[in-house]
């Protein structure tokens, strides 16, 4: 069975291996998902698979493996869906993983039924079927103390490398920190430790079931929320965030700051909410979110004590969606779902909070007062509490209450780990230049640019790019991590850095191989994006001509022929470069065309024959070519005349006398040199 699939071989195994008997029910070893639930016939419908937050701690190692090493070497990409849940180790997206710590979490999670099995345990090449033993559970002890997490915020298909077939959706972030797994019984409640001891037993009677349980309680016990790496044996990934792959190039964009806080997060699949760690039935009003747009549901499930529906009904009188504006309801309904546990209404709470008192504050030194009055809470309590749980928002917003320094450059370094792009950009900066409180550090600077590379920042991808593309300033110089870097953003729709790229593969600077194909796909990928600027688009058309005519040095195609000239066309109109080739390359394919006119009795074409000799006759300072043409066509001597000077650049040569006594302007620099 090929390594892909190596997730779905223990569960699928023992689907298949019929009831439990009395010789399974006395088995020491520990138990998988289908183990601690049992068979059934019936299969769970695909609509279960959906949990875009799934549980993983039923995987081989050879899975988790992959997984870990896919996170090492990039974004990992998986395939999810109906017929399976795979980590896909040959195809990636260039990318980064930063760890974050959070204050120690314990919880004990019951999976009591085949959809919740289903549901939060979604491995891969089946439809799970399972039916619950009456009165059976699989009880799961978690221990969380931080988070692995990318700030790539969206993966579009075109840009992944590698064997990709069957992606559908990248690892946004991994919970990390440790897990055991033990049969149990519906409403019995057990203790964390209870069932770390549990695992520890089985495991040590047979290595042959190691998905059990991974890490140590003693070593997650021993984790502090500032930690930069996690313990050692406190490093398991547990659960998943998963985002979908999108079709194009800022397909998955999202909209304005104020919408985009209140906008519904489908976590679960349909029929299914979150609760007690867990995707699961719901059993009260209190488990149903509402729908975002939908005011009286929203009213109802907020007071029967569902706290994202709080959080959306604060949106709805934020922006006035079906109801009148309401700033002091939005500040009370955010603040209620905040303490209820909804850490994105903390965030909202505290970025409009800090706005408000930010506006009191210039108030009182003659600004306009905020139209409403304040919230009553401090916004840093609100704030912290949701940073400290890894809520990435929430530490921008906090790092913006505090003056310049040390602490604040802490709390965005944590936002940009947290995925929070922009604060990438401010922390590279600050360890760039030596400020806010922070020693010159370029390596540290370079990080930190990466990450906010890595997030789709473009300002942090031309300055790391420029930064190693120049060196110093501590800065090793590194051609092709620069090229690398222009690439990937001139993928992302970069005109300037298709430009830098497609310079490098031509013109091979130490550190990078000469690739004129894919110098030429550059250049083109700018000229064709209709973008701006459009000098540097007309730069790249410019080049691309060039390149096409030096690849077919014996005779162009005419497909090439016609993408050379159009090229050309595009250079010398958006940037004025080539403007001379290019007439030149179309006088030459006149020319032909003319003479076989010419040849067959076409008098138009002989006589405009005539007229580009005399030109070129004239060009070449013959007298009697000259004085013809200036009769003929004037505009064409004077052309002649300015091209030859151009070249003789001597005031006193034939033709630079010839162009003053037309009134023309020298087509040098006639101003004497200094001394």
């Amino acid at each position: 069975m090929g390594r892909d699939r190596a997730a779905a071989v223990l569960l699928l195994a023992l689907l298949g291996c019929g009831t439990g008997s009395v010789g399974e029910a006395l088995r020491t070893e520990a138990p998988t998902a289908g183990e601690a639930l049992g068979e059934s016939s019936e299969t769970v419908d695909c609509k279960n698979v959906g949990n875009t937050r799934p549980l993983i701690v039923d995987w081989t190692s050879q899975a988790r493996l992959d997984l870990e090493l896919a996170m090492k070497d990039g974004v990992a990409v998986v395939h999810y869906g109906c017929d399976g849940f795979t980590v896909l180790p040959r195809c990636s997206m260039p990318g980064a993983y930063a760890f974050v710590g959070v204050s120690r979490k314990e919880d004990v999670v019951q999976l009591t039924s085949a959809d919740e099995l289903a549901a939060n345990l979604p491995l891969s090449a089946a439809k799970l079927s399972a039916e619950m033993s009456r009165d059976s559970s699989l009880d799961l002890a978690l221990v969380m103390v931080g988070k692995r997490t990318t700030s790539v915020a969206e993966v579009p298909r075109l840009l992944l490398n590698g064997e990709c077939d069957g992606a559908t959706h990248f690892v946004r972030a991994a919970t990390i920190g440790a897990f055991a797994m033990d049969r149990g019984s519906q409403g019995q409640a057990r203790a964390v430790a209870d069932l770390f001891g549990a695992g520890a037993k089985a495991s040590s009677a047979s290595s042959s079931r190691r998905g059990a349980k991974d890490g140590e309680l003693g070593a997650c016990r021993t984790a502090k929320s500032s930690d930069e790496t996690p313990p050692d044996q406190c490093q398991a990934a547990m659960r998943l965030d998963l985002a979908p792959l999108v079709e194009g190039l800022g397909a998955g964009e999202k909209g304005a700051q104020k919408e985009a806080q209140f906008a519904a997060e489908e976590t679960c699949p349909p029929g299914l909410v979150a609760r007690d760690g867990k995707c699961a039935r719901p059993t009260s009003a209190a488990d149903e979110s509402c729908d975002p747009d939908d005011v009286e549901a929203c009213r109802t499930k907020c007071d029967a004590g569902n706290a994202e529906s709080c959080h959306f009904l604060s949106g709805l009188y934020l922006l006035g969606r079906g109801v009148n504006v309401d700033e002091q309801r939005f500040f009370e309904l955010s603040l209620k779902a905040c303490d209820a546990g909804y850490l994105k209404a903390c965030s909202s709470y505290g970025f409009f909070q800090f706005g408000c008192q930010s506006q009191q504050e210039r108030a009182k030194k003659g600004g306009k007062p905020p139209p409403h009055a304040c919230g009553k809470r401090d916004p840093r309590e609100v704030l912290s509490k949701a940073c400290d749980a890894a809520d990435g928002d929430a530490c921008s917003t906090l790092a913006m209450t505090l003056p310049l320094g040390r602490a604040r450059t802490e709390l965005r370094e944590r936002a940009c780990k947290l995925g929070k792009g922009d604060d990438c950009v401010g922390v590279g900066k600050t360890y760039l230049e030596g400020r806010s409180g922070a020693e010159k550090d370029p390596e540290r600077a370079v990080s930190f640019f990466s990450i906010g590379c890595d997030g789709g920042s473009s300002y942090s991808c031309s300055t790391l790019a420029q930064l190693f593309r120049e060196g110093g300033d501590g800065v090793a110089r590194d051609t092709k991590a620069a090229a690398e870097i222009d690439e990937r953003m001139c993928a992302q729709g970069g005109v300037e850095a298709c430009l830098n790229a497609g310079h490098a593969y031509e013109k091979a600077p130490p550190g990078v191989s000469r690739d004129l194909g894919r110098a030429e796909r550059l250049y083109r990928a700018a000229c064709r994006s209709g973008a701006y600027p459009r000098e540097d688009v007309g730069k790249a058309c410019a080049r691309l001509g060039s390149l096409i005519r030096r690849k077919h040095k014996g005779g162009l195609p005419e497909d090439a022929e016609r993408e050379m000239l159009a090229a050309m066309a595009d250079g010398c109109t958006l940037a004025g470069i080539g403007c001379p080739q290019l007439r030149s390359r179309l006088e030459e394919k006149t020319y032909a065309e003319r003479k076989a006119a010419c040849v067959k009795g076409d008098a138009e074409a002989c006589t405009w024959l005539q007229g580009l000799a005399l030109e070129r006759g004239c060009e070449q300072d013959d007298e009697r070519a000259c004085k013809q043409l200036r009769i003929e066509d004037d505009a064409a001597y004077r052309r002649a005349r300015r091209r030859r000077c151009a070249r003789d650049k001597r005031a006193d040569s034939k033709a630079c006398v010839a162009l003053r006594e037309l009134g023309e302007p020298m087509p040098f620099d006639t101003s004497p040199s200094p001394g």
